[in-house]
């Protein structure tokens, strides 16, 4: 066998490395929800009910990620594990909108590190294959950003999709 032959053989099959793992597609579904106050719950009943509400904003949000495979056509898609959904409050007055910011920002920013990190290690453990740590920052900013402006938006609950395809 020649040198040529061992260089095309190389451009042919290529060795596989960290670099190259194959990702599969996904998509980002996501929601956040404001509620212009925050509640006072009873904490002697496992802080199920309502004993006063106080001035500020509660930020949930909700994110998951779900493989295209597990998308349909038509219809909602088939999520494989619960949506990661974290809450955040802020007393006071809600003035402006970075008044908002300080709830939306730790709400989106910890809601779509744990679905993120959720479907990097289900993957991980699937298929042998993770999130590169390049493709796992650009889908962690993408979303943060994402839901970060939407919670900005006027109105009190917003959805959104982000797919990837790497």
């Amino acid at each position: 066998m020649s040198s040529c032959d061992i260089a095309r053989a190389r451009e042919l099959f290529p060795s596989s490395s960290s670099s190259d793992d194959p990702i599969e597609p996904f998509t980002v579904f996501g929601t956040i929800e404001k509620l212009f106050e925050v509640r006072v719950m009873d904490d002697a009943n496992g802080g199920t009910k309502i004993i006063g509400r106080k001035r500020g904003i509660t930020a949930k949000a909700c994110t998951n990620v779900i493989p295209a495979s597990r998308i349909p056509a038509r219809g909602a898609p088939t999520p494989d594990r619960a949506s990661a959904c974290e809450v955040a409050e802020v007393v006071g007055e809600i003035k402006e909108t970075k008044d908002m910011l300080r709830a939306c920002a730790p709400a989106c920013s910890n809601s779509c590190g744990r679905a993120v990190g959720e479907y990097a290690n289900a993957q991980e453990r699937g298929t042998g294959f993770g999130l590169p740590k390049e493709a796992r920052q650009k889908v962690l900013k993408s979303c943060t950003v994402t839901c970060g402006k939407d919670c900005e938006r006027a109105g009190k609950s917003y959805s959104y999709e982000i797919p990837f395809r790497f």
